[in-house]
């Protein structure tokens, strides 16, 4: 379940994120993915499953990351 949800955000994020004409290139795509989910995502997730979340200062994010957990 975390490994879907954790996919699923960074997919419509790396759409947002990237230039359609980047978007089309599997190799960037993949790396822009697995950076996100990395990097960013999954300490995002850490902190809010460990109940921290008051550390975290993006309450957009924080209500999605809630949906799905």
């Amino acid at each position: 379940l975390y490994v879907q949800v954790l996919r699923r955000l960074t997919s419509g994020l790396v759409d947002i994120l990237l230039k359609p004409q980047d978007a089309q290139c599997a190799i960037l795509r993949g790396l822009a993915r697995e950076l996100l989910a990395c990097a960013v995502l999954r300490p995002i997730m850490i902190l809010q499953a460990l109940g921290l979340d008051h550390l975290i200062h993006f309450p957009k994010l924080n209500a999605l990351v809630n949906v799905h957990f």
